[in-house]
């Protein structure tokens, strides 16, 4: 017996559950892409903050920084006197401060204390010699004058002789004219002599007067050496020692400053006293900058040893060339 079979669903039933469950996985996926969305979108922001600054209108200062050297522009230097062969003896450190006659540098017056006493002695007895010399000519000039003497009495006694030869044999007053005409001549032998004897002995005199002299100007050039040993300070103020150039040390390193037993060479800068009422600084800038320079510009002025207070200047100076040597230009 055959049995009607009754389906499950209808046709019409099956396509519409089909389509639900379409638009229900489509809702869930539209669904599930938005909460991705925005979870990406929240979680992944990130608060930025843009430093600002309130602008106001003003004067563009262009400002250009660098080091320098601080000079005094009026300074005493103190250098070696017109002495050979000084050393140092007695030198006041660099910084220390003096008043005007206070003793800054003081040399060794050793060497020429001895010279002094040598020459004091080469004085003296040139002043002996010349005593002596001066002894000998009066004698000479004593024995001249006897001999001056006995020439005009012998010739005198020759002439009155032969004014008898009237009266004498003829023999005789030949005789006695020859012994005038001897005596005549041994007169003006005896001129002869005295006038050599004054020319000689003026000429002696000239050369020991000339051997004084030198011996006098020795003595007075040693005892201006010794007063030349002390170098004191003109001014007041702060002394600063200066580098010895022909010490010895490293290839490349800066000369050290002189220091007691040092030899010194005649006109040697030994040290200096800045006039501290005045200063100027020499800067080094390199060229580029040049352009940003101008005769009159203010400057500011911090010093390292005194870095909390602050100086003003004016540039009044800048050197029209380039130096390669320190990659700039002086200003």
């Amino acid at each position: 017996m055959s049995k009607d079979l009754k389906p499950k669903q209808r046709i019409g039933q099956a396509r519409t559950s089909r389509r639900r469950k379409i638009a229900a996985w489509s809702l869930a996926g539209l669904l599930l892409a938005a909460g991705g969305w925005t979870a990406y979108r929240y979680a992944g922001e990130t608060k930025v903050e843009v430093p600002v600054a309130r602008v106001r209108r003003g004067e563009f200062i262009i400002s250009v920084k660098t080091r320098g050297e601080i000079k005094s522009t009026r300074s005493k230097v103190l250098t070696a006197p017109q002495v050979p062969d000084l050393m140092i003896t007695r030198l006041v450190r660099s910084g220390q401060r003096v008043k005007a006659g206070d003793v800054v540098v003081e040399f060794d017056p050793a060497q020429n204390e001895q010279e002094l006493l040598e020459r004091t002695t080469a004085v003296r007895t040139v002043d002996s010699e010349i005593v002596q010399m001066k002894a000998s000519h009066k004698i000479t000039d004593e024995q001249d004058e006897m001999n001056l003497m006995i020439a005009e009495y012998n010739l005198e006694r020759a002439k009155l002789d032969a004014s008898k030869a009237e009266v004498i044999s003829a023999i005789e007053g030949m005789k006695y004219r020859i012994d005038v005409e001897v005596s005549q001549g041994e007169l003006e032998l005896v001129k002869t002599v005295v006038e050599a004897h004054d020319v000689a002995q003026e000429a002696d005199l000239e050369r020991l007067q000339q051997k004084k002299d030198k011996a006098v100007r020795d003595l007075e050039r040693v005892r201006g050496y010794l007063s030349k040993m002390v170098i004191r300070a003109p001014i007041d103020g702060i002394v600063h020692v200066l580098p010895n150039f022909r010490a010895s040390g490293s290839w490349g390193s800066k000369p050290p400053p002189f220091k007691e037993g040092d030899t010194v060479w005649t006109g040697a800068a030994i040290a200096e006293i800045p006039d501290l009422s005045e200063m100027r600084i020499d800067l080094q800038l390199e060229e580029v900058e040049r352009g940003k320079l101008e005769l009159g510009q203010p400057v500011r002025i911090r010093v390292d040893a005194i870095p909390d207070r602050e100086f003003h200047a004016v540039l009044d100076w800048i050197s029209p060339i380039a130096q390669t040597q320190r990659r700039g230009i002086g200003v």
